[in-house]
C-alpha cells in the first residue's frame, strides 16, 4: 500500500534487449516503484541479468518459471502486485520515465480505475519510428472526447488490445479477479476486454509512455503463423464466458461481437494451410455457440 506503481515484465530469451527496458524503468523519479521481473524458462542469458539488477536494486524482484508463455508469466505474480497501479510492459520495450509519472498523477486526481496511453512504435532493423497505429490514433480521437462512462467504455474496447498501452488501479485488479489468458497467443484478449468491464472510470492520458520495438528479424507474438494460432479459438471462449456474467457486458456487447469475428478472419490467414479445415469448422462451432448466448441473453 505505500508504492505507487507496480511494473510487471514477462521475459523470454531478451538478454540482447533487456538492459533498456530495465534502465527505462528504474530512471522513473518521483513515484514509489517496484518492479517484478518473470523469466519464463529462458535459455540464454535473461535471468542471469536480471538477478544481477535484483542485487543492486532493493524494489526489483525475480521471479521464475518454466516456458509457459508471457500470459502465465504476468498472471503468476499479479497477486504480488502492491503499487495502487499495475503496468505491465514487454521485455523488448521502453518506457518514457518521465510520462509514466505524468500518466500516475493524472490517474489520481481522475480517481481512474483504467488509464489509457500513448505509444510510439519503433522499427529497431529500420531506424524509424511513428506514433500510435493509424487504427488506435482514430479511436483515440473519440474516446478522449467521450462524455459518458459507457461512451468511454465502448471507445476504449476498440484500442488493439496491448498489454502495456493502460495502467490499471490493483484494487480493481484484484478484486474483479482480472488476469490474462492461458494460451500462449492472444493472451492480452481476456486482460483488454476484462478490465474494460471491470473499470468503472476510464481515462485517456496524452503522453507517450511505452516505445513498442518491433523486429523483422525477432520472433514476436504478432508475427506467429503456425498451429500456435488456433488458440484465438480458446481466448475468445475464455473471455466470451468471463465478461458475458458481467452486469457491464450490455454496454459492451456489439463491440464486443464485432470484434470476435473481426479476429476470427485475421487469424483464418495466419493458420497453416493443413490445419485451415479444423480451425473453420472449430471458429463455425465457436460463431454458432456465441449467437445462442446472445439470443438467450435478449
Amino acid at each position: 500500500p505505500d508504492l505507487d506503481l507496480t511494473i510487471v515484465v514477462p521475459v523470454f530469451n531478451s538478454s540482447a534487449l533487456l538492459k533498456p527496458t530495465i534502465d527505462s524503468v528504474l530512471a522513473i523519479k518521483g513515484l514509489r516503484f517496484d518492479l517484478l521481473l518473470v523469466d519464463d524458462g529462458s535459455t540464454d542469458d535473461s535471468l542471469s541479468i536480471m538477478e544481477d539488477y535484483e542485487a543492486r536494486f532493493e524494489n526489483v524482484h525475480v521471479f521464475s518459471q518454466g516456458n509457459r508463455g508471457a500470459g502465465r508469466a504476468r498472471n503468476s505474480v499479479i497477486p504480488l502486485a502492491s503499487g495502487r497501479y499495475t503496468y505491465f510492459l514487454d521485455a523488448d520495450d521502453v518506457i518514457d520515465s518521465a510520462a509514466i509519472v505524468a500518466a500516475v498523477r493524472q490517474a489520481d486526481e481522475e480517481s481512474s480505475d483504467l488509464l489509457f496511453m500513448k505509444y510510439r512504435i519503433e522499427y529497431t532493423d529500420e531506424g524509424r519510428s511513428r506514433g500510435m497505429f493509424d487504427a488506435d490514433r482514430e479511436v483515440w480521437s473519440r474516446a478522449s472526447k467521450a462524455v459518458s462512462h459507457r461512451r468511454r467504455q465502448q471507445e476504449a474496447t476498440q484500442h488493439i488490445n496491448y498489454p502495456w498501452n493502460r495502467l490499471i488501479r490493483t484494487r480493481v485488479l484484484h478484486d474483479a479477479n482480472i488476469f490474462f489468458g492461458p494460451t500462449v497467443v492472444h493472451n492480452d484478449v481476456l486482460f483488454h476486454w476484462h478490465s474494460i468491464a471491470a473499470a468503472s472510470r476510464i481515462s485517456f492520458f496524452e503522453g507517450e509512455v511505452c516505445v513498442h520495438r518491433k523486429f523483422t528479424s525477432r520472433e514476436q507474438i504478432t508475427n506467429i503463423n503456425d498451429a500456435r494460432r488456433l488458440a484465438v479459438l480458446e481466448a475468445l471462449r475464455g473471455t466470451h464466458e468471463r465478461i458475458s456474467a458481467m452486469d457491464s457486458y450490455d454496454g459492451v456487447r456489439e463491440e464486443w461481437n464485432h470484434f470476435a469475428q473481426h479476429l476470427l478472419s485475421w487469424a483464418a490467414s495466419r493458420i497453416p494451410e493443413e490445419l485451415r479445415p479444423l480451425y473453420e469448422l472449430r471458429r463455425s462451432e465457436l460463431s454458432r455457440e456465441f449467437e445462442r448466448q446472445s439470443s438467450f441473453a435478449d
